[in-house]
């Protein structure tokens, strides 16, 4: 299959940039079990801070494209990752989140210590040749960043360092605190779309303005600044809320029950967004130190599992805190019916290609450039071939 071009509008001689995957990438299970092997198997996958394993034997699963991984603290405080499966007959070790002095297998007992060497496994003394030094868990590629943990299934991708040069810096730049913080809530959202349409929402601004009312007058959306890097991108907002109430700002002085987000007096004010490849964002609401992240963990061609975590300086919720959780909830379920309408609407005969909003007197809010980025980078992935 070629790759798409730019297509003319019936109603002009100039050339217009649509978008660029099918619709079936967004339906068809094939596509899906592609993209476990060519994307989530050979990408570098956020799994967590720090914080969430902060003693020896704290550890952390994850499951992605059909694989399970352990991520722990082991013995000398370092923290590893390994295939989640005992070496012997292939059954699950652990499960969710928890802490363990040794790793022992729930159906014959082999045991591995928290470096992944197996240290026990009855009988095998009787079996010729049995060396138990060569059994130990298979390891995972890890790597930290500003204190998140990533892995990575494929032993010849390039270092983080060298795929995402400059991730870091950005990152503290978006919270200097981040190291330090600690995990402190998360919320699920199951969600009835590909991985890649909820992705693809986070990746404009374009819509604020009808699907985040309140978020719109919240932001001067109008001087937002974008930075497409080869791996991921940054939206950075300002505050627009200096001279007026920011409770008739952002419930337009309708009362939902809900409590206000109010940031007024902060030390900062802004609001940096950033997506990373392929599908975790971190933002940072104004307000105290603390940043929050969203991964989008795909479940199949049409449901994917939205988390979102939040990291502050503690983990005692304050009441700032309460209210940011409940505010970007607000704005989360918002979203949600919105992709989940073109999860369904991808379907329809009547769409094919759609224009985006991408050329030089287009604004930074309602540009479409960083979608289309996002959407090159699924193209090379998925067709085996590094064409921009």
């Amino acid at each position: 299959m070629s790759r798409p071009s730019t297509q003319t509008s019936p109603a002009s001689t100039e050339p217009l940039t649509t978008t660029l995957l099918p619709a079936s990438w967004y339906l068809d299970p094939e596509v899906f079990a592609r993209e476990q092997e060519a994307i989530f198997h050979r990408s570098w996958l956020h799994v967590g801070h720090a914080s969430r394993i902060p003693e020896t034997g704290n550890y952390l699963t994850y499951e992605i494209g059909g694989q399970s991984i352990i991520v722990l603290r082991g013995s000398a405080g370092r923290i590893l990752a390994f295939y989640n499966v005992c070496r012997h007959r292939a059954s699950q070790l652990l499960e969710g989140e928890g802490s363990v002095a040794r790793i022992i297998c729930p159906y014959h007992g082999w045991t591995y210590d928290l470096d992944g060497n197996l240290v026990a496994a009855r009988h095998t003394e009787k079996v010729e040749g049995f060396d138990r030094s060569c059994w130990g868990l298979r390891s995972v590629r890890l790597e930290r960043i500003a204190g998140f943990l990533f892995v990575c299934l494929d032993d010849e991708a390039p270092s983080m360092t060298e795929a995402y040069p400059g991730l870091a810096d950005m990152l503290y730049g978006c919270e200097p605190e981040i190291e330090r913080l600690v995990h402190a809530h998360r919320m699920t959202y199951d969600i009835a779309c590909n991985w890649k349409i909820a992705v693809e929402n986070y990746s404009e601004a374009y819509h604020v303005r009808t699907v985040h009312p309140g978020l719109y007058r919240g932001f001067d959306m109008e001087s937002g600044r974008w930075e497409i890097h080869d791996l991921y991108t940054l939206l950075h907002l300002r505050d627009a809320t200096s001279s007026q109430s920011l409770t008739d700002i952002l419930n337009d002085g309708q009362d939902d029950n809900r409590q206000t987000y109010d940031w007024h007096g902060a030390e900062r004010t802004d609001l940096p967004s950033m997506w990373v490849w392929p599908m975790v964002m971190f933002e940072r609401m104004p307000g105290r130190p603390g940043v929050f992240t969203y991964n989008h963990v795909p479940m199949g061609p049409e449901r994917t599992l939205q988390v979102v975590d939040f990291y502050f300086p503690d983990r005692e919720l304050g009441e700032q805190d309460r209210q940011q959780i409940d505010y970007v909830d607000l704005v989360r379920r918002e979203d949600l019916g919105t992709i989940e309408r073109v999860q369904r609407g991808i379907r329809s005969k009547g769409w094919g290609k759609g224009p985006l909003m991408i050329g030089p007197d287009v604004a930074p809010e309602w540009t479409e450039s960083a979608l289309l980025h996002f959407q090159n980078i699924v193209w090379q992935h998925l067709q085996g071939t590094s064409e921009g």
